[in-house]
């Protein structure tokens, strides 16, 4: 910089003079001055990076900012430099890289902030740029739960509904994370709720009952409405949707699609009582499967198609035979549409054929003992054929 005067940019471009050049950021008698110093800065590019990352830790806070201005203007190239410096723990300025990193907003710093979390003092400026840095970031702070010592948490907390969705994800991975998972979604609260309802009525299990406890965990409770029907028949509350009523039908008629037998003849008892009529789909031939309402099945054709080949593996063999029977008699109905004719087809071993084997289970029906009267040792024996003729 001249002695009486302003610094002469123009000069210091033509020599290169890079750190002259950072010092005339902070220069604040004209801003043209710095303002030209910046523009020659980012013209000279890669050369500057060096020299400006080391200007964020200079002792006068003017070139701090001003250098950290700049990077941040830079953007993208001066991303990898930057990420080089964060990782070198003898760097001085490492929070203030931290912070650029989080501005510029790129995802390749991701991995680098995270691997930050866990250390002092830079942990608490990587946990303010991964939350700058917002929803790219989610994926990789949800896996690193375990893993951060805390700090992947607080940043999903703070990022909040973008972070909902593949935390929800997350309640059916690993125990750990399951539960590191489930603390997160109960901090970000209100935020999280309708994506949890959302999983209370999801065709995974393991999900529904997941998303329950987090709002068990939150302290919501449920109302006399439809979806608290939903967190009822999770919690197998039956009683508690009988007192709900109506608005209770939707939910009870999924669980006639259940995994737990006990819970498939709870639903259809809790169905009764509400004065449900079944509908004219799967989940009404679920219900009069479960009724042993074969002429039922029959009258609704293509729809029972699904729960009666779930019946071939009941327990029971009376159970097995009638659907069979019926599935024979609606393959040879003509009223089948293509798709659910292959299925019934592709049963076809199994509802002719009689055979000793062991156990199995099939869809939402599980074989564990068979009732064959010509068999007494139910811990090896099952039918794998039920003995219905098929059609050629």
């Amino acid at each position: 910089m001249g002695l009486f005067g302003p610094p002469n940019v123009e000069k210091m471009k033509a020599k290169g003079d890079v750190k002259g050049l950072i010092k005339a950021l902070g220069y604040q008698k004209d801003m043209q001055v710095s303002t030209a110093a910046a523009d020659a800065l980012i013209e000279m590019s890669a050369p500057g990076f060096e020299p400006l990352i080391a200007a964020l830790a200079d002792r006068e806070w003017r070139v701090r900012t001003a250098a950290a201005d700049l990077l941040v203007k830079i953007g993208a190239p001066a991303v990898e430099p930057l990420v080089a410096a964060l990782k070198d723990r003898n760097r001085p300025g490492r929070e203030a890289v931290a912070s650029v990193l989080g501005q510029i907003g790129d995802v390749r710093a991701v991995g680098p902030l995270i691997a930050a979390l866990g250390r002092s003092p830079v942990r608490t400026a990587a946990v303010d740029a991964l939350v700058k840095i917002g929803a790219p970031a989610v994926k990789a702070l949800t896996g690193a739960l375990t893993s951060s010592h805390g700090g992947a948490a607080e940043v999903l907390v703070r990022i909040g509904t973008p972070a909902v969705e593949p935390l929800i994800a997350a309640l059916t991975g690993s125990p750990m994370l399951a539960s590191e998972a489930t603390a997160v979604l109960a901090k970000i609260g209100a935020p999280a709720v309708g994506s949890l309802i959302a999983a209370l009525r999801g065709s995974d299990g393991s999900l529904r009952r997941a998303a329950a406890g987090v709002l068990d965990k939150m302290g919501w409770r449920p109302a006399q409405d439809e979806i608290s029907a939903a967190y009822w028949v999770v919690k197998r509350q039956w009683g508690k949707c009988v007192e709900i009523g109506a608005p209770a039908a939707g939910p009870l008629a999924g669980a006639l699609m259940d995994s737990d037998s006990g819970a498939r003849r709870a639903a259809a008892d809790a169905l009764d009582k509400i004065g449900w009529q079944p509908s004219q789909d799967e989940k009404g031939a679920a219900y009069w499967v479960l009724k042993r309402e074969w002429d039922k099945c029959l009258d609704l054709g293509a729809p029972a198609v699904a729960p009666l080949i779930a019946a071939l593996g009941d327990s029971a063999r009376p159970v097995r035979k009638a659907a069979a029977e019926v599935l024979v008699k609606l393959y040879r109905s003509g009223q089948l549409d293509k798709a659910r004719w292959f299925l019934v087809w592709e049963q076809r071993h199994k509802i002719s054929s009689h055979k000793d084997g062991p156990s199995h289970s099939d869809g939402y029906f599980s074989t564990r003992s068979s009732d064959c009267s010509t068999h007494t040792d139910e811990s090896n024996h099952a039918d794998e054929g039920i003995g219905v003729p098929f059609p050629e």
